[in-house]
């Protein structure tokens, strides 16, 4: 609906199932985007990374700076893509309950569907036999816009944690969750 509407579309998603096989498809059969991209640590797995997704057209930019060109992307009608399910720092993002706990999450989504009517649309690649997978589309976070817009950034934010909780709490198995969830505000959990 909203890429029909033209509106630009931030689609939002978390490391579950084959992610990067997911990415790909809704890159090459849905529209294309432009992603963020956290640099590895280890330099030669970070160049084959990026070197495999850009093989497959997805445009990736370094998440230190990446808003300029989400900014851009947005403001020509295109969609970018976010992963919403890590650990970030505290000056850089928003408190949000997952799984009952407080966590820090990217408010970038809900910060630039605000500002640029854009739509927040949570997609999730599935599978049951690891042979066929089927690319899962959530109905569209609401972002309002009213003159507190730091209350409605906190909601439009908190959908997005609630619908990432239920995918994963319907099927656990393929959410990989090395990214330390609650570190930042449950360190004794990875005690």
């Amino acid at each position: 609906k909203a890429k029909a509407e033209g509106r630009p579309i931030i689609f939002v998603s978390g490391h579950f199932g084959n992610w990067e096989l997911g990415a790909a498809a809704v890159d090459a059969q849905i529209m294309r985007s432009v992603s963020t991209h956290k640099k590895l640590n280890n330099p030669w797995f970070d160049r084959y990374l990026l070197q495999s997704r850009s093989r497959l057209g997805m445009k990736m930019v370094e998440k230190n700076g990446a808003i300029k060109h989400l900014t851009r992307a947005l403001k020509n009608k295109q969609a970018v893509s976010i992963m919403i399910d890590q650990n970030i720092n505290p000056r850089e993002s928003i408190i949000v309950k997952f799984f009952g706990k407080e966590v820090t999450q990217t408010s970038a989504p809900a910060f630039l569907a605000r500002k640029f009517n854009a739509a927040i649309i949570p997609a999730f690649l599935h599978t049951d036999d690891e042979k066929h997978y089927t690319i899962r589309f959530e109905p569209e976070i609401p972002v309002e816009t009213t003159e507190d817009a730091q209350s409605d950034i906190l909601k439009a934010t908190q959908l997005q944690s609630d619908v990432m909780e239920r995918i994963v709490r319907e099927e656990p198995k393929f959410w990989f969750w090395c990214h330390r969830r609650w570190k930042t505000m449950h360190p004794e959990i990875y005690d």
